[in-house]
């Protein structure tokens, strides 16, 4: 998880295969930036999306969920905003997410 889930996006795509799972809550994301240009390596990454639907990048992320190469492993869309308010709303599934990424054994590839 990172404050800056566009980070983790990308840290993701550009290192495939170091993470072992990444939870973005409400992404900056924007069709044809970096992330977007990279979607095609985040394959194999387990990826959870989390947006509140009164976010105003939620179109965004979902056109993100859309340009996946393989389904997310999570994605949830509330009520709530671009705010700690919603975030923190999302916070226990998303460590739920990640320890069930971390517990799994890793991929050998």
């Amino acid at each position: 998880m990172a404050a800056r889930s566009t980070g983790s996006l990308l840290l993701a795509a550009t290192w495939p295969g170091l993470l072992r799972a990444v939870a973005a809550f409400s992404p900056a994301v924007v069709p044809g930036d970096a992330v977007f240009a990279g979607v095609d390596r985040l394959r194999g990454t387990p990826l959870g999306l989390w947006c509140g639907r009164q976010d105003d990048f939620l179109a965004d992320v979902q056109a993100l969920e859309r340009a996946l190469p393989e389904p997310a492993a999570r994605a949830e869309y509330a009520d709530g905003g671009h705010d700690f308010r919603y975030w923190g709303s999302v916070i226990p599934a998303a460590l739920d997410f990640v320890a069930e990424a971390l517990a799994a054994p890793p991929d050998p590839s």
